[in-house]
C-alpha cells in the first residue's frame, strides 16, 4: 500500500502511535486501563492475524510489538531516491532520502502528529496534502 502511494507523491509520511507506551502516566493511559487487557499474543512477521481486533489491540504489549514491526517493516524498505520519507514511531523519527529534516513530534494525540507532517510537507513548498488513516 506505502509502495504505490509514494509512487504518486514526492514525499511519504508514515504516522504510528501506541499510546498505551508512548505517553505512561497519561490521563488517556488510565481510562484505557480501565476498559481491560485484552488477550496477550507474541507478535512477529510470522505470526497468525487475530480473530478478535478489538481484544488483541486492548493489550498494550500486543499494539507496542505490531507497532514495532510495522516501523522496521517501513524503516527496512528500500524506498525510491527522489522520495522523502518520514516516518514517526511514538516518539521517535526516522527519514529517507531526506534534504529537509523534520523535528521528532513528541505528541500524545495521533490528530497532532498528522498536524505536525502536514505542516512539515506545507513548509516545504508543497500544495497538495492527502492524508489517509487507518484504524
Amino acid at each position: 500500500m506505502l509502495q504505490n502511494n509514494v509512487a504518486l507523491c514526492g514525499q511519504l509520511y508514515v504516522s504510528m502511535q501506541n499510546r498505551d507506551s508512548d505517553f505512561a502516566g497519561s490521563l488517556k493511559e488510565s481510562t484505557r486501563e480501565k476498559r481491560g487487557k485484552g488477550l496477550r499474543m507474541k507478535v512477529s512477521g510470522e505470526t497468525k492475524l487475530p480473530r478478535n481486533w478489538v481484544d488483541f489491540l486492548r493489550n498494550s504489549a500486543n499494539k507496542k510489538e505490531l507497532f514495532a514491526l510495522l516501523t522496521s517493516k517501513v524503516e527496512e524498505f528500500i524506498w525510491p531516491s527522489d522520495k522523502d520519507v518520514y516516518v514517526t514511531s511514538g516518539q521517535a523519527l526516522s527519514s529517507f532520502g531526506c534534504n529537509s529534516p523534520m523535528n521528532s513530534c513528541n505528541h500524545e494525540e495521533a490528530d497532532n502528529k498528522v498536524a505536525v507532517h502536514v505542516l512539515h510537507a506545507l513548509q516545504q513548498g508543497l500544495k497538495i496534502v492527502q492524508v489517509r488513516t487507518v484504524g
